[in-house]
């Protein structure tokens, strides 16, 4: 669920998450990657329930946040992508 679909950053990412990942595992010097049910489980715990990312531009580099949903709703809230 996109929670600020508005946010600049996001739209120009939108339909480039494939490449998103590729530098990503460039960045962790890793060539595969393997998501189990546990991971997700891990996650959901971690973070009381669902977790969601930001992307942000701060000056020249593409920034990736993980928050809680309710930190994420409040930053949507914030940038104008969920109604106050």
């Amino acid at each position: 669920m996109k929670l600020n679909p508005n946010n600049p950053v996001l739209k120009a990412t939108d339909e480039q998450w494939y490449k998103l990942c590729a530098v990503l595992m460039h960045k962790l010097r890793v060539t595969e990657v393997r998501f189990q049910d546990s991971d997700f489980d891990g996650l959901t715990a971690r973070f009381g329930g669902a977790a969601c990312v930001s992307i942000a531009e701060e000056g020249r580099e593409i920034v990736l946040r993980l928050h809680t949903m309710e930190e994420g709703e409040a930053l949507a809230r914030k940038h104008g992508g969920l109604p106050v």
